[in-house]
């Protein structure tokens, strides 16, 4: 069940999200679905949504959403950018998240419900950054992108016409 609902996100999403807007915030959202689901109703099925969600998207979308945030940049920024984020970022994120784990272990102990919460206030803090940088690359993109309108024929304007 787990791998078949990890390949149907990894076929389906994509082709459902043609904006990186919409790209970097289902994610967050998703995640948080299903773990507000797993909340309320503890069951393997959340459990099992919540995995699919989280390696389903990444496998799918997160990485080539990623990979195509760096379109604007020169290939020096490109290059500065991308080590620093899978250096010191990806790695920061993990380690703040496992202290995160231990943290609540040690002041509540093994609490299925506190370590939602906290994921809670994770997902909200992604979802936030998420919507802000598809904002700035909307924005970024925009002056470079090419126009949709079909051009305009050589000849006389209405205006010109008898």
């Amino acid at each position: 069940l787990h791998h078949h609902a990890i390949d149907f996100v990894i076929e389906i999403v994509p082709a459902f999200l043609p904006s990186k807007r919409r790209a970097l915030m289902l994610p967050p959202i998703t995640m948080a679905l299903a773990t507000i689901g797993l909340a309320i109703v503890p069951t393997v099925l959340f459990a099992v949504i919540l995995s699919a969600a989280d390696r389903g998207l990444n496998y799918s979308l997160q990485q080539t959403t990623k990979e195509t945030l760096y379109v604007p940049l020169t290939d020096a920024q490109k290059y500065k950018a991308k080590a620093f984020i899978d250096m010191f970022v990806d790695r920061a994120g993990k380690a703040l998240s496992a202290l995160a784990l231990m943290a609540i272990i040690a002041h509540e102990g093994i609490s299925i419900t506190a370590s939602l919460v906290v994921a809670l206030g994770a997902l909200a803090v992604w979802a936030v950054c998420a919507f802000g940088l598809g904002r700035v690359y909307a924005r970024t993109i925009a002056p470079v992108a090419p126009d949709d309108r079909p051009p305009r024929e050589a000849g006389p304007s209405r205006q010109e016409q008898p």
